[in-house]
């Protein structure tokens, strides 16, 4: 059973980067289709990867050349080749984020007229019904665009001029109001600046990782109290699904009991596939969830999840009992050199790629706004706390109640301990022995410090979790690795690092906790760590997984952890079991590598080259955990 954690709406980010033509660029069709007019070459060509039409900025213009090769209904689109496909496709992106640029600009003019629409109070139903009635759309959508044009305006230039050039689309502006909206003016300005230029070049979900991060950089409270005032709105939310059947949600809950409790799930998911009951691995973790809610099951501390299992033919995991779960707790000598934990640690200069859940991306100037106007539709969330007097009490009960679990049945209780699934990176600071800024969950997203040392208390009391140290370099990635024999607790581990007042190096540290480093190939690779097999040790996937901790897919930002470990060069055709000819590709990419047409090259350990049937080539790299 391939045991997994759902991602969010935008998931899945990855290391990447453009690349221009490689010399084993596919043959693309040019073959019209059968119904296909003939369009203007000269003007379809201008549609290829660089070509006149395909640097053109959004406008009339642009417009007038796709409605010259498209042609009525599409009928002229058959007779252009791929490249020329997917630049009209290109232009199509360019010429939708100009329209919103053109929505937002005229909304924000709109609002300037009409006062009440921003500030939430009784009028902006009213003001809004009015602007939905020139698009035929809700009054709550003009509502929510509204808000938005006004924060983008008034505190996201860059970022509203990059849409209206086509360079970003509207949804990633909406990620970047909402993760910048506890920053100051003046730290707005500045994120605004680097944010917009990301977005230009970074999918959904690794700009909304990028954004947490340089948030985090400009005002480090600021992801904390916008944590605080959405625990204000937590509730549980039933619905129907458009089939019919129901929805259950929880949200705004406690990172740590959250975490916990999704392991849980999956921790029983895969007891029931081991049991032989039939399902999908998404059906399992339904009736996981349902078996404890209505009382047939109780999570207790054996039920950890499952770590470092592999595939096997039917999709399903099939668990290896020696490697259990694991943590890296990665630390860093200060000096230049970052340890990254498997529990991964370093010395707050490191950061780290994600994909991560979706969260709520609006600023409380809109949910303010949006609570006043939706009136009667939002009525039954009547006891939402405002002032966070009751937020405060609720939390205060539940660390009450874990401290009086874990005293009657050991650490972790009912919550059943947490045996880290599948890695949690750490930034570590030896001189105090915790976390020196926000974790990543790979597949989840960033934690804060709390949030951390929590989970790793949890994780260290399982006996299934297991740490590691990387070391990484001056350009953030990883440059050797070390995995610490049997359990650890935080405590050991946070008592090692401060063992000569944290001045040791990841190394020295390394050696204290009874590991050896070994080093990540770079460049020319010696083949130190080949091996005979066709299955890469657990070792030499650590190895790996440290150096590219996604899957190496162009925009893919699903964990290694949960990835098939591909020989580049088919292991069939002579490719060899090393660091130079592996790198992790999760079940979609090994597929699409496979498809016809598509190419892979590793011309250096950890740098993948992909080519597409229709030339297109992109370049993914190792690792990076500096932001």
């Amino acid at each position: 059973m391939r045991s997994r954690q759902a991602p969010g709406p935008g998931q899945d980010d990855g290391e990447e980067q453009r690349s221009s033509p490689s010399s084993f660029s596919g043959k693309e069709s040019s073959k019209p289709g059968p119904l296909a007019e003939p369009a203007q070459p000269a003007v379809a060509a201008g549609f290829a990867e660089g070509g006149t039409a395909d640097v053109l900025a959004p406008g009339a213009e642009l417009a007038g050349l796709v409605s010259a090769v498209t042609g009525p209904g599409g009928t002229r689109l058959g007779a252009l080749t791929d490249r020329e496909v997917l630049g009209v496709l290109g232009a199509g992106h360019k010429l939708a984020a100009w329209a919103a640029w053109v929505e937002l600009i005229t909304l924000a003019e709109f609002t300037r007229r009409r006062p009440a629409l921003a500030v939430g109070v009784s009028g902006a139903r009213a003001a809004a019904e009015e602007a939905a009635w020139v698009s035929a759309e809700s009054w709550s959508r003009m509502l929510d665009q509204a808000v938005l044009a006004q924060t983008a305006t008034a505190r996201l230039p860059q970022t509203l001029a990059a849409l209206g050039e086509g360079a970003v689309s509207a949804y990633k502006l909406s990620v970047i109001a909402g993760q910048t909206a506890e920053l100051s003016a003046e730290d707005v300005a500045k994120a605004d600046v680097m944010l917009a230029a990301a977005a230009m070049l970074r999918n959904p979900a690794a700009l909304r990782d990028f954004a947490r991060r340089q948030v985090a950089r400009l005002d480090p409270q600021a992801q904390v109290r916008r944590k605080e005032k959405a625990l204000r709105k937590a509730s549980v939310r039933v619905w129907q699904e458009d089939s019919g059947n129901m929805a259950l949600s929880a949200r705004e809950m406690p990172t740590g009991d959250g975490q916990i409790a999704w392991q849980n799930i999956e921790a029983r998911a895969l007891d029931l596939h081991a049991a032989g009951m039939p399902g999908t691995t998404g059906q399992l973790q339904v009736q996981a969830m349902l078996d404890y809610l209505l009382g047939r099951a109780t999570p207790g501390p054996d039920q950890g999840a499952r770590q470092d299992a592999h595939a096997d033919e039917d999709g399903w995991q099939s668990v290896l009992a020696d490697e259990g779960a694991r943590e890296n707790a990665h630390t860093d000598d200060g000096e230049g050199e970052c340890a990254r934990q498997d529990a991964h640690t370093d010395d707050g200069e490191c950061a780290w790629e994600n994909g991560d859940a979706d969260q709520s991306e609006w600023p409380d100037a809109y949910e303010g706004a949006r609570q006043d106007a939706h009136g009667e539709e939002q009525a039954w969330v009547d006891d939402e706390d405002s002032d966070g007097e009751t937020t405060s009490a609720w939390l205060d009960a539940r660390a009450s109640a874990r401290t009086a679990s874990g005293k009657a049945a050991g650490r972790g209780g009912g919550r059943g301990g947490w045996a880290v699934n599948p890695v949690l990176i750490v930034p570590w600071d030896p001189s105090t022995g915790r976390p020196s800024g926000p974790a990543e969950l790979p597949g989840y997203g960033l934690i804060d410090q709390d949030d951390t040392v929590e989970l790793l208390d949890a994780a260290g009391q399982h006996p299934a979790s297991r740490w590691c140290v990387t070391v990484t370099g001056a350009d953030g990635t990883a440059t050797a690795h070390a995995c610490l024999p049997g359990p650890r607790t935080l405590d050991a581990i946070a008592q090692a690092s401060q063992a000569t007042g944290g001045t040791w190096t990841a190394t020295d540290l390394a050696a204290a906790l009874g590991a050896k480093l070994e080093p990540v190939a770079k460049g020319a690779c010696d083949h130190a760590h080949a091996e005979p097999g066709y299955r890469p040790s657990r070792k030499l996937r650590h190895l790996i997984a440290a150096r590219n901790a996604r899957c190496t897919a162009y925009g893919c930002g699903r964990p290694a952890s949960a990835c098939d470990y591909d020989h580049t060069q088919p292991w069939e055709d002579g490719g060899v079991t090393c660091e130079c000819n592996l790198a992790p590709l999760c079940r979609m990419h090994h597929r699409i590598k496979q498809a016809q047409g598509w190419k892979l090259q590793q011309p250096e350990p950890g740098i993948l080259v992909w080519a597409t049937p229709a030339g297109l080539t992109r370049t993914t790299t190792p690792t990076s955990y500096v932001a």
